[in-house]
């Protein structure tokens, strides 16, 4: 099924990418200067969803689903934009369903559908469902412009609302919200009460 929205997923990314860095695919944002380069992004994602998961065996300790399912859904994000940036297509056949090969894979092979069919696995492994990662996606798409509305690249941005970082809040909102804008909306509403 991912892999059946992967053309939707592009045109969504590349409108949020568009509205948050209009020059994104030139590689540079102009507003800072900086090199854009999602490749990075995906490596330090997967050093996120890594410390998300209980990998030390030397520590008792287990999982953060919660925060597994938010770095796979960043990690689609910035996949998502490479794509857009730099297209790699090609057939994938993936025989491994161990961890640490398939971060592997997402670091080391550029091509989309090998991305994507890693992706899955990895919702698989986490037992996140394609249609939740999907709702989990526009969620975090709805932040991301709620962020940079309200001045997330300027500092101005609030990410702690409560005491609680602002992606703990996707959860609750998509679980009433199916639509993209509604979904900003009800952050909109919640972040407008936490931070007055």
């Amino acid at each position: 099924m991912l892999l059946e929205k992967k053309e939707q997923l592009l045109r969504l990314q590349d409108e949020l990418n568009t509205e948050l860095c209009n020059e994104y695919k030139h590689g540079i944002c102009k507003r800072t200067g900086k090199k854009i380069n999602f490749e990075l992004c995906i490596q330090a994602e997967v050093g996120e969803l890594i410390e998300s998961t209980n990998y030390k065996h030397w520590k008792d300790g287990k999982d953060d689903i919660e925060n597994v399912h938010i770095e796979i859904v960043d990690l689609l994000h910035f996949v998502l934009s490479s794509e857009l940036v730099n297209p790699c297509s090609g057939e994938c056949v993936i025989t491994t369903k161990e961890l640490d090969e398939l971060l592997a894979l997402l670091i080391f092979d550029r091509r989309i559908n090998t991305r994507l069919t890693v992706i899955k696995l990895l919702c698989d492994m986490y037992k996140l469902d394609t249609n939740m990662l999907l709702r989990i996606y526009y969620g975090k798409y709805a932040l991301n412009k709620l962020r940079k509305n309200y001045g997330y690249a300027d500092g101005e941005y609030i990410k702690m609302w409560g005491g609680v970082e602002d992606n703990t809040y996707i959860a609750t909102v998509i679980e009433i919200h199916k639509d993209i804008g509604n979904i900003y909306n009800a952050l909109e509403e919640i972040y407008k009460d936490v931070i007055s």
